[in-house]
């Protein structure tokens, strides 16, 4: 066994999606940052290994609400390069970005087995290669613990919760009356194709037969057929009532038996067309759900959410619903799972440590959070997020030789460094006297032409627009009769498809045939983004337009395929060259971009001097990403079939760089996929030429943010 020391000021444990988030913000923020991971592949359960997709507070209905950031660097790459979504390729996304920051070691394989621990400090951890006889003793300053059990915290004597606090603790509405040990379960998946010939399958001896399967699969949720595939076998659950660390192995086990019973089940119980379907995967790592969550310095309730509390040290954001299951799995009789919807919420830096350790940060799964908060936040884009906020506090107090302790007063610092993942309480910057900027384009018409319609005769109609254009916007609507139609409003930062936080109805008469409502009728939060809600109706249509206008979009209640609705508008202030310096650089309360009439137009910019210039594009924020999937999916996922690089991302720009009237530098931009843009100058300019060539399909070109400055 060969030994060695090694000195790193930042060392994350645990390479999963919120993990590398960290290590990679760590490295960013000139932190010379070890990544550990015991696998062989970064992503944790989004890895090749288990395949459970990224998901978000998109997936949970928020409207303009999709994770940026790093994550948000690392899908839009995997849309680029990865459009089928094949989780093979993501792992090497993820890699790839790992690859590339000079700051990161990368120890794969790698098992961290101890802690030196005393009087507040981490020492060291001890890790061994399980591919080499590699033994390893790893020295760093701040320690991040990702590794979804917690391993380095509870080592620290940090106190920590395994299951459920009861209603008495924290007052919570969806706690049970008493606490329970019981937790989330794990599941296995499996994928299957169809082939052009008949497939034979015997399935293995440890197996479920045919009969113990049939009586499982019958309860709520549990959808079973040919078409069956991949994440569709999510309540494929089980272990969420024992120990989940002293019996691991049973539990990895049972799912191994249950997956070859259920594939068998469809396979050869003469109930499907399944002579040709094939088992081309399956699982080998159970995906956990849930392990210990830590008593950080704050410690976000259910409560919390429902209020959107807004916490002084806020750092990222959720918005997944509270999503719980049953610990009993595939063997409970209750729901597969509960599914809450919950608007966009706080989360605060103070989760992600406690001040009983000096020099250790958490993110992921295993935060301070009550277990009926962590049913939303458990989700890996908020992981995400918070391993993006724990990597930037580290890499802080790394470079200060500051202690943990130290966020609790100067939070602020870490929040400078977050603003494209800090979403709740932004700040707008102050606009530079000396800078001034033109475009030579900018958006006076509603843009398609009337393509299509969708009626409501089975489900509520939603459309959201800011509230800024409320008072001159109309909404078309074709009646086959004289009739009336109820109508509700939701005020928010966002918009969302699901029913929740709305006034009481109100009615408003159409006449047969074409008509243009106004939707002024409510009292309203001003700046806010308006859902308006529209009960189904057989006797109703909506118009819908083949483009999109910027920040307006309707669809039915619950669903999440959007649609352009047919409005008139003529006044297009909220989409004017001022956004680009409010200090937003995504959609909140209105939708913050400056959008053009054509598609080749140029910008202006003129300051004093500036070296540096960063631009905020948008990815189509409505959109969905995630890491991989199968392409069919079951219709309970709520999940758009989206795939590539969104149309509104601009392609193919130039920048012409002058100092006194002189040009001085051309930088071509081609095939850009990424949301942010980082230009460094050559040398001290004063103005500059942005003249756009291209979208990836969107006919004009949105840019939220624009920042000029000396570096």
């Amino acid at each position: 066994m060969n030994i060695e020391n090694l000195n790193f000021e930042v060392a994350v444990i645990g390479g999963g999606i919120s993990g590398t988030c960290a290590a990679i913000a760590a490295a960013r923020n000139g932190a010379k940052t070890v990544l550990i991971n015991s696998s062989a592949v970064l992503g944790g359960n989004s890895s090749s290994e288990i395949r459970v997709w990224t998901r978000g507070s998109s997936g949970g209905g928020n409207i303009f609400s999709e994770e940026m950031g790093i994550l948000g660097e690392l899908k839009l790459r995997n849309q680029y390069i990865n459009p089928h979504l094949s989780p093979i390729i993501w792992d090497e996304v993820l890699l790839e970005a790992t690859l590339k920051e000079k700051n990161i070691t990368l120890l794969l394989n790698t098992l961290v087995v101890s802690t030196d621990y005393n009087n507040g400090v981490i020492n060291y951890v001890e890790a061994f290669s399980t591919r080499g006889e590699m033994h390893y003793f790893i020295n760093s300053k701040i320690f991040v613990d990702a590794s979804g059990d917690g391993i380095v915290a509870a080592s620290c004597n940090i106190d920590f919760v395994i299951g459920k606090e009861s209603k008495n603790d924290f007052n919570e509405e969806y706690a049970p009356l008493s606490p329970s040990s019981c937790t989330q379960g794990s599941s296995i998946l499996f994928f299957t194709e169809k082939k052009d010939h008949p497939i034979d399958f015997i399935a293995p001896d440890f197996a479920y037969s045919i009969d113990e399967i049939d009586n499982l699969i019958n309860n709520d949720g549990r959808i079973v057929n040919e078409k069956t595939n991949g994440l569709d076998f999510w309540w494929v659950e089980y272990g969420g009532d024992t120990d989940m660390f002293k019996n691991a192995n049973d539990v990895s086990l049972e799912l191994k038996k249950l997956s070859y019973g259920i594939f068998n089940y469809i396979k050869n119980s003469g109930l499907y067309d399944a002579d040709n379907l094939d088992l081309v995967w399956i699982g080998n790592i159970p995906g956990k759900r849930e392990s210990r969550r830590f008593k950080t310095d704050t410690i976000i309730t259910y409560n919390d959410i429902r209020d959107k509390k807004m916490f002084k040290d806020v750092a990222f954001y959720g918005g997944w619903f509270l999503d719980f299951h049953p610990e009993g799995g595939i063997y409970s009789t209750e729901q597969s799972c509960v599914q809450i919807p919950v608007g966009i919420y706080p989360i605060p830096l103070s989760t992600l440590y406690s001040s009983q350790v000096d020099n250790l940060l958490l993110c992921g799964r295993i935060i301070g959070t009550t277990h009926s908060s962590f049913a939303s936040t458990r989700i890996m884009d908020t992981c995400a997020l918070s391993g993006q906020a724990a990597g930037t506090a580290a890499a802080l107090l790394s470079n200060n030789n500051k202690t943990t302790s130290f966020l609790n007063q100067n939070y602020q610092f870490v929040q400078e460094r977050l603003e494209d993942i800090l979403l709740i309480d932004r700040k707008p910057n102050v606009l530079d006297k000396t800078i001034t900027i033109q475009a030579d384009s900018t958006i006076k018409n509603v843009p398609g032409i009337e393509n299509g319609f969708i009626n409501s005769e089975d489900n509520d109609v939603f459309v959201c627009i800011p509230s800024s254009v409320v008072n001159e916007l109309s909404l078309a609507i074709d009646a086959l009769e004289n009739c009336s139609i109820s109508i509700k409003v939701r005020c928010d930062i966002l918009p969302h498809r699901f029913d929740i936080g709305y006034s009481d109805y109100k009615s408003i008469p159409l006449t047969k045939g074409r008509n243009f409502i106004k939707l002024n009728i409510f009292e309203i939060k001003e700046p806010s983004y308006l859902t308006f809600s529209i009960k189904a109706s057989s006797l109703i249509s909506f118009p819908t337009l083949s483009e999109n206008l910027a920040g307006i979009l309707m669809g039915h209640v619950g669903l999440p395929k959007y649609y352009n609705p047919y409005v008139v508008l003529n006044n297009f202030s909220y989409l004017s060259i001022d956004n680009l310096f409010n200090g937003y650089n995504r959609p909140y309360n209105s939708y913050n971009a400056w959008v053009s009439e054509r598609i080749e137009c140029e910008l202006k910019i003129k300051a004093s001097s500036f070296n540096f210039l960063k631009l905020f594009f948008d990815p189509n924020l409505e959109r969905e990403l995630v890491s991989s999937r199968q392409l069919r999916v079951n219709d309970s996922h709520l999940i758009d079939d989206i795939f590539g690089v969104g149309p509104s991302l601009v392609k193919d720009f130039d920048i012409i760089a002058f100092k006194r009237e002189k040009e001085v530098e051309v930088i071509k931009i081609r095939n850009n996929y990424q949301r942010v843009i980082n230009i460094n100058f050559a040398e001290i300019v004063d103005s500059i030429i942005i003249k756009f060539k291209n979208t990836w399909g969107e006919k004009r070109i949105r840019l939220f943010s624009l920042n000029v400055e000396n570096k």
